[in-house]
């Protein structure tokens, strides 16, 4: 009799009809594909059907015979066929017998329901099969899955805490988990398992998995987690617990909904339960309005400093009152002057106890408006903080403004939808930087960014960004602007007066439109920029700081204040706080003798007088004669030392010592902390927004911009001769007094963040490095709306360098270059001939000056923070740097010392002057694994390919024996254990060497490689340690990277994870074949740095380690020299 035949559909169609357990059942002995296919096609599709089969063994083999015409004396395929279905049947047989008893036990509740790791491995293979590979964070756990299947069985769903899906190896079933932090797969993955497990369900259609990804934009998208809530004029987001609440209410109404046979699916449920406006008002809006934040903002008065009397302090009086004044007795106020006080009782009262739960504290803080510092989420069900913000540091310490106007706190502004940009910086992941501050949109990518539709807001931006717009079309190419500016054909402004005003005036009239408050027409004394009008479209555009440009006591427009005998603000809507600070240790106080000049600026006295007569014509300095300005100033007047740097057209920057002598730096304390973009931002930013023009720009004089108190004018005096009988006070901004910077920044983060509103969601990045800025833009339409955007900032008054202008496809910017038609980031031609010439010029002399060495090394460090793959061999630079005596002027350079820098020589000259960007998306491989194993003189390494299969046996592999001969460094510091780390990285060198870093993506590629040696892996991030003979390995791991231009991901896998590689380790060679075996020798190895350095690093560090001792004993002098950058400044 032959054996049943089917055509490829019968065979596809019966295949797909099996059910998950019973082809793994089949699977799992070797059962043909043809004989399932045919015993499918017959109806024996589950598991319980082929249990049915029949009784024994020979009545099942004649009833395959009989069904299917498998005979099994036909020959020897057949037999073997037969015996591997009938030891199917018996395992599956045992299965449903097992499983009936424990389901029995189960639903008896003797105890609970229990997924077999067969069945959860072959539901896992049914959802890959359709949903590529899962991770195994994406794997629900097995008792979360038992329960879900329990739950289908008895037709009862239930909603499940989010905190209970957790992947079953990382935590016992019992245990719950924090909440998720952000959205996650698990519920598609736990119904999409189910949905395989249970096909004839009939309310689980195949669209259930797509039903729930639009669930899950739902929930995340503006409708909840995105929905902006307005908190007197300051916007919010939902807290990240109330939308998780929200969430697990809107499945439980899903669930609800069938089983009540108002839905006939899943996917309908979800559909309906979205629409379900009650829904909406019971479980979110109803929460989120009541809350103690919501409520605590409206009754306090908006301070966020400490609003009760003994929170800090030292106090203003006496004590005569001894506090039994009437106060205040509502919440938040704390004013004596109010309606609502009432006498307080302070008598005796017995002692009460008082006892709070952390989070009854928590609402009790925020009920009466007092700060509150968050230093993890919490998971308790009890927090009552139901608004929250994006990224950041949580510190709400704002100080009460000097008018009485609350002050924005964290989280105002017109945020991005979702978290905000991530960037890394040598191996460390950091929140992205454009220089704007906390609350820039320019945080977000352009397209998660807000505009007129999600926040009405910005209406008025749109509008003046079309006007603007129109006008300049009119005028001129916009798109042929930014190609002359790229080209630095213009020297001067490319807008007339005539077109600067018609700017003016349809802005003005566009903001009237929206209902301004201020004159628009003011221009401040002593200033170029528009401060009402920059004011006033910060604020209707719903900025978080915009009272600081006019309307405020202390405005750019009335002169802020230096922070000298006075608090300096902090504005936590836009800075983090500011934690440390420069010990001024003896300059708190000015020295009674006048300050002399320094050289610099002495030999060129009649320039820097005429050049300070050029600066009182712009209004920044007054002259007077000292005797007046003793009068006027006394105690507050700070004649500071000068000093002068000479600039390429032949004036100088004039340098003001604030420090010396003054103790007016030494007074001064800067609240909010300052960040500026770094490679990592730049690199993030051409990564993200993938762009195809950059321009960078410079605005002129900028710390000179910013107007000064008059009664502070005394502390910025200085004199042009030091035998000069007149004051120059400074009415800006100078360089040298340490607060300056914080308020330029300020004041140009306003301006960058009111580019953005104009801009909205317009693919456009902008980076400020202090009064640098770099411009990204996607498109000619994004070029063009740059050129709108300079137009609207030389409006409001921006006064631009505009010879200084340059980009196109390539710019250079605060020292790093930006290629975008390469897709690359390094340093630029000129530092990179000028680190070439310097290497060459060291190596030949074979010394080197100490001090011109560390400025060299610190040049190096800024360059390799675009240049990753070279950081590494800054290790044993730093080293020796660090260890020799400052008391040597020069010294001969170290043998190793000398093969670094002829190996950095030679990648420079290479053109390694230059890194992949990367791209958004990039496509991750695990290529290999690896481990090493160091017992007495037993030193192995071994690995095997994971990329070549999911079989061992189809894997390569090698595992090679390290000795006292091939790697004498090992014994080196005695027992070889102590090198592990080492070895571990030896390891990972060979199955980079041996396997490849192969993958399908052009460019940069990363590459993912395991370990079970925690440091090693943090040292990749890095790429540096100064660990030897570590930092040799790392060192030719970097070399080989940059040779590929690859990424190099160095996971932690715990040693139970890594056992394959553990035993290659051990000479347990079972599961791998041998031909598929590579050597690794190390006597052979062609490496590119690694064997010179070990050969020469031993004696490096030898010599650094007795230069630590001795430097111990002795104390250094020191001496005065040069500073390279005055001698050899690096252009």
């Amino acid at each position: 009799m032959p054996m049943l035949s089917l055509t490829a559909a019968e065979r596809a169609a019966a295949i797909d009809a099996a059910s998950s357990n019973l082809t793994f059942h089949l699977c799992e002995v070797g059962v043909p594909d043809d004989v399932q296919a045919a015993l499918f096609h017959k109806g024996f599709n589950t598991l319980r059907l082929f249990c049915g089969l029949d009784e024994t063994r020979l009545e099942v083999r004649k009833a395959v015979t009989t069904e299917i015409g498998l005979e099994h004396d036909a020959d020897t395929a057949s037999r073997k066929a037969m015996a591997l279905i009938l030891s199917a049947w018996e395992s599956a047989r045992m299965q449903v017998e097992a499983e009936d008893k424990m389901r029995v036990e189960s639903r008896l509740e003797q105890s609970q329901r229990v997924v077999q790791i067969s069945a959860m491995s072959a539901m896992r293979k049914e959802v890959e099969a359709v949903c590529g590979k899962l991770r195994d964070s994406e794997v629900p756990a097995k008792s979360l899955v038992a329960a879900k299947l329990e739950q289908l069985e008895q037709g009862d769903l239930q909603a499940e805490d989010l905190r209970e899906v957790l992947q079953g190896k990382c935590a016992p079933p019992q245990l719950r988990g924090r909440a998720p932090s952000s959205a996650s797969p698990h519920c598609c993955g736990l119904v999409d398992v189910s949905k395989h497990k249970h096909r004839n369900v009939s309310w689980l259609t195949d669209d259930v998995v797509e039903a729930f990804r639009h669930f899950t934009d739902f929930i995340l998208g503006k409708h909840i987690a995105g929905c902006p809530l307005m908190l007197q004029g300051v916007a919010r987001v939902p807290a990240w617990k109330l939308v998780l609440a929200f969430e697990q209410e809107a499945r439980k109404k899903a669930y609800q909904l069938v089983r009540d046979g108002d839905a006939a699916t899943l996917s309908q449920g979800l559909e309906l339960a979205c629409k379900s406006s009650e829904l909406v008002n019971l479980h979110f809006l109803m929460p989120l309005t009541t809350s103690t934040e919501f409520m605590s903002s409206l009754l306090s008065d908006g301070s966020d400093s400490a609003p009760f009397s003994w929170s800090k302090g030292k106090g203003k009086g006496k004590g005569k009152s001894k506090g039994k004044e009437k106060i205040c007795l509502e919440k938040g106020h704390g004013k004596k002057e109010c309606p609502n006080r009432g006498p307080v009782c302070w008598g005796g009262a017995p002692p009460t106890v008082y006892i709070f739960t952390a989070a009854s504290l928590n609402a009790l803080a925020l009920a009466f408006g007092a700060a509150v510092d968050v230093a993890e989420d919490s998971s308790s069900a009890e927090d009552s903080s139901s608004v929250s913000d994006t990224g950041g540091v949580l510190v709400e310490d704002s100080d009460e403004d000097e008018d009485g106007f609350p002050k924005q706190r964290y989280g105002s502004g017109v945020l991005g939808l979702g978290p905000p940009l991530n960037c890394t910086l040598m191996g460390k992941t950091r929140p992205f930087v454009d220089g704007a501050g906390l609350c820039s949109p320019g945080r977000w990518c352009p397209e998660d960014r807000r505009d007129e539709s999600d926040d009405g807001r910005l209406g008025m931006a749109h509008e003046c960004f079309l006007e603007l717009q129109r006008l300049l079309r009119d005028r001129m190419d916009p798109h042929r602007l930014m190609l002359e500016l790229a080209c630095g054909r213009h020297l001067t402004s490319p807008f007339n007066g005539d077109l600067l005003a018609a700017g003016f005036s349809a802005i003005k009239g566009i903001m009237q439109k929206y209902g301004t408050v201020l004159d628009l027409d003011i221009v401040p004394e002593r200033q170029p920029f528009k401060l009402a009008m920059i004011e006033e479209f910060l604020r209707l555009s719903g900025d978080p700081d915009f009272r600081v440009f006019f309307s405020g006591s202390r405005s750019f427009a009335n002169g802020v204040s230096m922070g000298v005998d006075e608090k300096l603000p902090r504005v936590p809507a836009v800075f983090d706080p500011k934690c440390k600070w420069r010990d001024y240790e003896g300059e708190q106080l000015p020295e009674e003798s006048l300050r002399q000049n320094y050289p610099s600026a002495e030999e060129n006295a009649a320039a820097l007088e005429q050049q300070f007569q050029n600066e009182a014509v712009l209004g920044a300095m007054v002259k007077m004669p000292m005797s007046e300005a003793v009068v006027k100033y006394g105690g507050r007047l700070r004649i500071a030392s000068l000093g002068a740097i000479r600039k390429k057209d032949d004036t100088f920057r004039v340098t003001h010592d604030g420090t010396h002598g003054t103790g007016v730096n030494g007074s001064i304390k800067v609240r909010d902390q300052l960040v500026c973009p770094t490679a990592g931002d730049m690199r993030q930013a051409a990564r993200e927004l993938q762009p195809t023009f950059v321009l960078a720009a410079d605005v002129k004089r900028a710390h000179r911009l910013v107007k000064m108190k008059e009664d502070q004018w005394g502390f910025q005096a200085c004199r042009s001769s030091s035998q000069s009988d007149q004051v120059w006070l400074n009415t800006v901004g100078t360089f040298g007094i340490s607060s300056i910077a914080y308020h330029w920044s300020r004041l140009m983060g306003g301006l960058q963040r009111s580019v953005y509103y104009l801009l909205r969601k317009i693919a456009v990045f902008i980076l400020v490095y202090v009064d640098d800025l770099l411009w990204l833009a996607r498109g000619r339409n994004a070029a063009e709306a740059v050129a709108v955007a300079m137009f609207f900032l030389a409006t409001l008054g921006v006064p631009f360098a505009w010879k200084k202008c340059h980009g196109g496809t390539r710019v250079d910017w605060v020292g790093y270059c930006l290629d975008i038609q390469r897709r690359v980031l390094g340093i630029g031609d000129n530092k990179t001939r000028w680190l070439i010439n310097w290497l060459g010029r060291t190596l030949e002399e074979d010394a080197v000056v100490l001090a011109d060495f560390s400025a060299v090394l610190g040049r190096l460090s800024f360059a390799f923070a675009a240049l990753e793959p070279l950081r590494p061999f800054l290790a044993p630079l730093y080293t020796w740097s660090a260890a020799v005596s400052k008391r040597c002027a020069k010294l001969s350079l170290p043998k190793a010392v000398r093969l670094v820098l002829e190996f950095l020589r030679a990648m420079l000259e290479k053109g390694h002057n230059m890194s992949q960007v990367g791209s958004r998306e990039r496509r991750c491989v695990e290529i290999f694994r690896t481990d090493a194993r160091a017992a007495g003189e037993e030193v192995y390494i071994g690995g095997w390919a994971v990329i070549d299969g999911k079989r061992t046996m189809d894997c390569r592999w090698f595992s090679e024996r390290l000795t006292r001969d091939n790697a004498p460094w090992v014994f080196t510091a005695g027992e070889p254990f102590r090198v592990i780390s080492s070895l571990e990285m030896l390891a990972t060198l060979a199955g980079i060497v041996l396997f490849g870093l192969k993958s399908d993506v052009t460019g940069s590629i990363t590459c993912s490689a395991a370990t079970d040696n925690l440091g090693n892996a943090c040292v990749m991030k890095r790429l540096l340690t100064t660990s030897f003979p570590l930092a040799a390995f790392v060192m030719e791991i970097a070399a080989r990277l940059l040779h590929h231009s690859a990424v190099l991901r160095l996971d932690w896998t715990p040693r139970l994870e890594n056992r394959e590689a553990d035993a290659l380790t051990n000479g347990d060679f079972r599961g791998f074949d041998k031909a598929k075996r590579l050597r690794f020798s190390l006597e052979s190895f062609d490496s590119i740095i690694m064997q010179d350095m070990l050969s020469a690093g031993a004696d490096l560090y030898e010599d650094i380690k007795s230069a630590i001792a001795k430097r111990a004993t002795r104390v250094n002098k020191k001496q005065r020299v040069t500073p390279l950058r005055m001698h050899d400044p690096w252009q």
